[in-house]
């Protein structure tokens, strides 16, 4: 199909106005109608009115959203996710013991023992299955 004022092809994805061109914008507008509130991105709940304002406060604190496995239909894998076989446990197992000798900064932040004591075992006890390898 053609413009019949300045003869230019249409094709999916043009702008319908003239002066015609492939449109280079983002279609999906940035806003957050009501806003989106993030209660686990540090002590208090912080509320978001748009997406680039999330993904700024995001990288300025070291943040990255989770991202699901959705496998493709009739396989159990997916190219837009990565295998977490080669987790390092023992990287995990100082973490949780840092955790628990570090001073929190806010009384509510106390790492609780029994958490710890409940990683510890399972990793132990993953190491005896399957050795430190």
């Amino acid at each position: 199909m053609t413009c019949p004022t300045c003869g230019v092809a249409l094709a999916i994805g043009d702008f319908p106005f003239c002066p015609h061109g492939r449109f280079r914008g983002n279609t999906e507008s940035d806003g957050i109608p009501g806003g989106e509130t993030l209660e686990n991105v540090g002590p208090d709940p912080v509320t978001f009115f748009s997406r680039s304002e999330k993904r700024r406060y995001l990288k300025e604190h070291g943040l990255i959203e989770m991202v699901r496995h959705v496998p493709v239909p009739g396989s159990d894998t997916s190219p837009h996710t990565t295998s977490w076989t080669g987790v390092n446990l023992e990287a995990g197992r100082v973490l949780a013991e840092r955790q628990a000798t570090t001073k929190a900064t806010a009384p509510a932040h106390k790492p609780n023992p029994e958490t710890i004591a409940t990683i510890k075992q399972v990793i132990e006890e993953h190491y005896a299955r399957h050795g430190r390898d």
